[in-house]
């Protein structure tokens, strides 16, 4: 998070998580570097608008329609995304988006 800040304005990133990791108290957003702008592809400019869509919709609990966008054909191949897909069944099955607060937490460094 702290990087893309330093430097969203010279590369393109896609937004990949909000997590809080053992120890801290404060969640980050965590980012893919994709390339410099200007040569990142349109179909690439593409799926990133698109995963973001669907992390936005995950962030707010809606797992239903996330999983839907994760679980695309656009997305069947992104290893990220199946990452997204496994979790929005398990948070469907166990939690729920009563106690979702947008954060994972990682139990590991």
């Amino acid at each position: 998070e702290f990087t893309h800040k330093l430097v969203k304005d010279d590369f393109v990133f896609r937004k990949l998580d909000r997590v809080r990791v053992v120890g801290k108290q404060e969640a980050v957003i965590i980012y893919e570097l994709v390339g410099f702008k200007g040569e990142v592809d349109t179909e690439q400019l593409e799926k990133i608008s698109s995963f973001e869509k669907a992390l936005e919709l995950y962030f707010l609990g809606e797992f239903d329609l996330a999983l839907n966008i994760f679980s695309n054909e656009l997305h069947s191949l992104d290893k990220t995304a199946k990452v997204f897909v496994k979790r929005c069944k398990y948070l469907q099955l166990n939690q729920g988006a009563k106690d979702w607060t947008g954060i994972w937490t990682m139990d590991s460094k």
